[in-house]
């Protein structure tokens, strides 16, 4: 009898350290500024992740110029709604198969939230992308493909992570043939999309 009462001790603590019982409990934490996350409860044992998940944040962002490497981006001379429609016209054109539109735009919208236009393209070609997963199925994380096109201000970019990046994280030895057609497909579709 003693071992069910440990588990059920065990359960009551694991269920007693969730943020709603930690703010249910009176004076147990108060609530204080947090950046990035405005207002929020916190007590120690959160203060310590939030300087944890902040020194992550700014080593990510000192390594900012490497990931700005790993892209490819185009400026269109058009608005982000007229890229995607081109790109998207681009893709029903091609072999490739648009496998979805995501505009982040749109459901910040739906969530009462306003933000400028972005949209993510998610497209494919099993042709290309099945002798990557075949090499390496943790290459399926990477695809179908992705392209974002966004507008800061007046400026719209098409941008997409260069297929070299897929041959980084992932053991794609021997497949350069492959990834030089997925470059040159994303390269011909993206420029479609932002002609004049």
């Amino acid at each position: 009898m003693a071992r069910p009462q440990q588990q059920d001790r065990r359960a009551h603590r694991r269920s007693s350290s969730s943020p709603v019982l930690h703010r249910a409990r009176a004076g147990a934490m108060e609530p204080r500024p947090v950046p990035g996350l405005g207002v929020a409860t916190c007590n120690r044992r959160d203060d310590a992740m939030i300087r944890a998940a902040a020194t992550v944040i700014c080593l990510a962002a000192g390594a900012g110029t490497a990931w700005a490497d790993d892209w490819i981006t185009k400026p269109s001379p058009h608005d982000a709604a007229t890229t995607a429609d081109r790109l998207e016209a681009a893709i029903e054109a091609s072999p490739a198969t648009l496998v979805a539109r995501i505009d982040h735009a749109a459901a910040a919208r739906e969530a009462g939230l306003e933000m400028p236009p972005a949209t993510v393209m998610i497209l494919g070609n099993p042709q290309l992308g099945t002798p990557l997963m075949l090499r390496d199925p943790r290459a399926a994380i990477d695809l179908p493909l992705r392209v974002l096109i966004w507008q800061e201000g007046e400026e719209t970019t098409v941008g997409y992570l260069s297929p070299a990046v897929l041959a980084e994280r992932h053991d794609l030895a021997g497949e350069d043939a492959v990834l030089d057609r997925i470059g040159a497909a994303l390269d011909g579709l993206t420029d479609a999309a932002v002609a004049e």
